[in-house]
């Protein structure tokens, strides 16, 4: 797994805007220390186009809002890192945004 990401913030909730690829991806969330957990970033409304996942840069076809964490403690320093295991051609294709 590579990390592509870390970042430390105060907060009460954790979004991540990303966009939504017609063929498989993903990206790897780990936060405050916890398990990393993948978030799919294929777009379900789209027919599966596998071919198109060597093409760079990737077009997206969507945006998703991914709720990570919410009630959070305001004053706790939180800790967020994205990263990739290189199984598909995310790494290339997650640049999102975190809120």
């Amino acid at each position: 797994m590579i990390s592509l990401f870390c970042v430390g913030f105060l907060g009460t909730a954790l979004y991540y805007i990303a966009p939504l690829f017609p063929y498989p991806a993903q990206i790897l969330v780990e936060f405050d220390g916890g398990a990393a957990t993948p978030l799919l970033l294929r777009d379900p409304d789209q027919p599966l186009r596998p071919e198109e996942a060597n093409e760079l840069p990737a077009s997206p076809t969507a945006t998703r809002i991914f709720r990570l964490a919410e009630d959070l403690d305001g004053l706790a320093n939180h800790t967020v890192i994205l990263s990739s295991d290189f199984s598909d051609i995310s790494v290339f294709t997650q640049v999102g945004q975190l809120m």
